[in-house]
């Protein structure tokens, strides 16, 4: 298997998004290959060969990968390796616990300014700021997504 520049490119980008929300690099190339490679799925050697990572780099990415869902493996008859891919039917729940973590961080915003009180009136208001509009969320997200699985076909829905 062979990768053009674009799919090269693509990689990194894809890796460096991850990067900037938090996921590791190294993951982040993981998952960058996977979305891109031909096939949609690659072997260790392949993640190995094509991202120019050490065994155990990429023996770790894919066990973190694994316990996080965002990828999966299938063997195929007579073959005794793995072959990874992108969890694409999780999607829906990895955005359902986004949603919540946004909840949980007005939560938390919510302690800041109880307990700031007075105390830098600033900061506290545009706290108050924040908390109004992840509220509007947590309103608004709901009717969002059943707007979204209205529109969808049953195929399509996960």
């Amino acid at each position: 298997m062979i990768l053009n520049d674009q799919q090269k490119i693509l990689i990194e980008n894809i890796g460096v998004f991850f990067d900037k929300r938090g996921l590791q690099p190294a993951l982040g190339r993981i998952m960058g290959f996977l979305m891109v490679v031909p096939g949609a799925e690659a072997t260790f050697d392949d993640i190995i060969e094509h991202l120019k990572m050490s065994k155990s780099a990429v023996s770790y990415g894919i066990n973190i990968l694994l316990s996080q869902k965002k990828i999966e493996f299938l063997t195929k008859p007579g073959e005794r390796k793995r072959y990874f891919k992108i969890s694409t039917h999780t999607w829906s729940a990895d955005f359902q616990d986004q949603i919540e973590g946004i909840l949980e961080f007005e939560r938390l915003i919510s302690a800041i300014i109880e307990i700031k009180g007075e105390d830098s009136p600033q900061f506290v208001n545009d706290l108050k700021k924040m908390k109004r509009f992840l509220q509007f969320l947590q309103s608004e997200i709901p009717y969002l997504i059943e707007k979204y699985w209205a529109t969808v076909n049953e195929e399509d829905r996960c």
